[in-house]
């Protein structure tokens, strides 16, 4: 008779159970009932037949549960552990007419140059759907390992693997079925990695390109460094195993380029060599109607600059407008054969090339430029210097009689009709009759110095033709004093809190009293914002609110360009003015005669003061408009506005202009505003109220200044 691990469970629980009996009813002693239980124990715990590996199970009668071989976080035992069989009495199901399946991945998880940790994966399925299997063994390089359980139908080992190829060899079997698989693992060797380097002269400098591969795929490494004639380069990451640096040059000559890196414990390096001759720059020239655009460039084609670079056309030097790297532009010139030289310095060596090119001469709107003015006289102004560009016009500074000026002449580049640029000239024509009539009554307001405007029918022919020839030679201008300090926003980012309050204050009485000058002659501004807000001269290291206490610096508001009386329609808009005025310029648009537009009064003045105020004080533009967590466009806003209007009529335009009206109303109902609840802000919170009947007049702001 076969002895089998079942029947030595049995006869231990029989012989345990006899013992319990004998203690109770025949003979109570310690010894006899110490040996049943533990025969009991012994029964209950004991483990199944041992399997031995390489040796399949015959008998069909005996069945195997996964819950006995593998358990959750358990580890599948090596052949010093070996796999047990289950002696539970749970039948085989018949899997001949269902798949087992299993599928073997790898992932390396740690590389360096001896071994290489690997996870090794195995899933397992009936049918297509994960399922637990009866029994799994794994052997790699014909060494059984260890599996842990790590899921329903999954199961992990890790391996330490040295650089080669591995095959791996799993059998599974649930039921009457079993499954082998076999598959390779790949484990590179970090001795093979490639690191290499490009060089390519671009201009003045060289680009380096460095990549690192292994076994054919990119991959990054973290340590690479790069010289060039031992200088470090700095290097950027633009793919992966890519990187590139640029190294400035200062010198022609043979230059040594070098790379390394350290990868998993080796080190690698390369090194190239790239030849720089600085003779070899060429000059292009080409014709833009009556400018010259001149191209310099290395014999590789990448656009280079000289250093003390002089131009020079038919032997006069000129200074020309440099476009972008290597590229320059000339003044306009009178149409003819004209011969080009350039002079300077690339790379520590003369460079000098000249050039002979045919022009013709003409002045588009498009190909305007303002440097075209720079040195150019009007009457006894000089234009030495542009300074800004403002609604309708270029601010440029310059001299008058020895006396610095700024000079304010009509934008020739944004006209696109006659029309148009009769309205510009209207509008400065406006701004320097109001600036006269503010010279003798406001000392807030920038003064007047000349005015000048000669407007033919030659001209007005020329510009219908699109030839600003004649416009660009006696250009409408405004010679205004100069504001040597700029405009408020240069300063406002670097004061602190308490200054910029204090500045704050300060504002209300000077920008007020000159908007109090213009809204007693009925004129409003419409275009109060920081930039217009302008200061005689720069602090040093003072002060700014202390020097325009004391009287050293003056704060004066300007252009006026967009000026218009009260209850006229608004010519322009910014982030900081009212939303009414916003519709004030988007109803511009509107042909018909009969129907009256919103026009601007010195309520839309209060607000957009109150609006930089609160700019300056909290840093923050007032008018960012936040509705349900969406941001709103305004410039967006009024463009549809615009259309709008321009598409309403007589019989709807009620219902648009009251649709538009509620859209404002909601727009500044949105305002992200803060407020610290001290008198200032409150004045401020007033001035911006979305209702204008609600705002305070100039009268009332400047008598509240006293308590601020």
């Amino acid at each position: 008779m076969t002895f089998t691990p079942r029947k030595a469970l049995y006869s231990l629980l029989v012989i345990g159970i006899i013992g319990i009996l004998y203690y109770l009813l025949i003979q109570q002693s310690v010894i006899t009932l110490t040996i049943s239980i533990l025969s009991i124990i012994t029964g209950i715990i004991i483990q199944p037949r041992r399997y031995k590996p390489g040796k399949r199970r015959s008998s069909r009668n005996s069945s195997v549960s996964v819950s006995d071989m593998v358990q959750q976080d358990e580890v599948i035992p090596s052949p010093k552990a070996p796999v047990y069989e289950s002696n539970f009495s749970i039948e085989r199901r018949d899997m001949s007419t269902h798949r087992l399946n299993c599928d073997l991945t790898y992932k390396v998880e740690e590389e360096d140059g001896d071994y290489s940790t690997v996870l090794i994966r195995v899933k397992t399925d009936v049918d297509g759907v994960k399922d637990d299997v009866d029994k799994i063994v794994m052997y790699v390089d014909g060494i059984i390992s260890d599996l842990r359980k790590d899921g329903r139908g999954e199961y992990v080992t890790k391996k330490k693997l040295q650089p080669g190829n591995h095959s791996v060899y799993v059998n599974i079997s649930k039921g009457l079925s079993d499954t082998v698989r076999t598959f390779d693992v790949n484990i590179r060797d970090v001795s093979n990695l490639e690191l290499k380097l490009n060089t390519q002269l671009e201009g003045d400098e060289i680009r380096i390109d460095i990549w690192t591969k292994l076994e054919d795929s990119y991959i990054d490494v973290y340590s690479i460094r790069a010289f060039v004639n031992g200088t470090p380069v700095n290097l950027q990451r633009v793919n992966q195993g890519i990187l590139r640096g640029y190294h400035k040059l200062s010198r022609e000559g043979r230059l040594k380029v070098e790379a390394f890196c350290n990868y998993k414990g080796r080190t690698f390096s390369t090194m190239s060599f790239v030849e720089v001759n600085a003779s070899d720059v060429i000059m292009n020239a080409s014709v833009d109607n009556d400018k010259i655009i001149l191209k310099l460039t290395n014999s590789n084609g990448f656009r280079i600059d000289l250093a003390d670079m002089k131009m020079f056309i038919d032997d006069l030097i000129i200074n020309p407008i440099k476009i972008d790297q290597g590229i320059y532009q000339t003044s306009t010139l009178s149409p003819g054969r004209h011969s080009i030289r350039v002079k300077g310095e690339f790379l520590g060596k003369t460079v000098d090339v000249a050039k002979e090119v045919e022009i013709s001469g003409q002045i588009r709107s498009s190909e305007f430029n303002p440097n075209l003015l720079l040195n150019r006289r009007l009457g006894n102004v000089k234009l030495n210097e542009l300074i800004s560009e403002g609604g309708f016009g270029y601010v440029f500074r310059g001299t008058d009689d020895g006396e610095e000026v700024a000079v304010k002449i009509l934008i020739p580049d944004k006209i696109s009709s006659t029309d148009r640029f009769i309205d510009y000239i209207n509008s400065l024509y406006k701004e320097a009759s109001y600036l006269i009539q503010l010279s003798a009554n406001s000392l807030g307001t920038v003064r007047i110095k000349k005015f000048h405007l000669d407007v033919n029918y030659k001209m007005l022919d020329n510009l219908r033709g699109d030839n600003l020839v004649d416009l660009i030679n006696d250009p409408p201008y405004l010679v205004m004093e100069l504001m040597r300090g700029g405009s408020l926003n240069n300063y406002m980012l670097s004061l602190s809190s308490k200054e910029r309050k204090d500045l704050a204050k300060i504002l209300i009485f000077y920008v007020g009293n000159a908007l109090k000058s213009l809204h007693d002659i009925g004129i409003v501004h419409s275009d109060i914002k920081p930039s217009n807000i302008l200061l005689s001269s720069s602090p040093s290291s003072d002060s700014l609110v202390t020097k325009i206490i004391n009287g050293q610096i003056k704060v004066k508001l300007g252009d006026l360009g967009s000026a218009v009386k009260k209850g006229e329609s608004a010519l322009t808009y910014s982030l900081y003015s009212s939303f009414d005025q916003m519709v004030s310029v988007a109803m511009t648009s509107m042909k018909n005669p009969n129907v009256t537009k919103l026009g601007v009064f010195p309520e839309d003045d209060v607000y957009a003061f109150g609006s930089t105020l609160y700019f300056l004080v909290n840093q923050k533009v007032l008018n960012n408009v936040n509705i349900h967590g969406n941001s709103v466009d305004i410039d967006k806003w009024v463009a549809k506005n615009y259309d709008r209007f321009r598409h309403a009529n007589s019989s709807n335009f009620f219902t648009v202009y009251n649709d538009v009206m509620n859209e404002a109303l909601e727009l500044c109902e949105h305002r992200e505003v803060t407020t610290d609840r001290s008198q200032l802000d409150e004045l401020i919170l007033m001035m911006v109220n979305c209702d204008k009947r609600k705002r305070p007049s100039i009268d009332e702001i400047l008598r509240r200044t006293s308590s601020l």
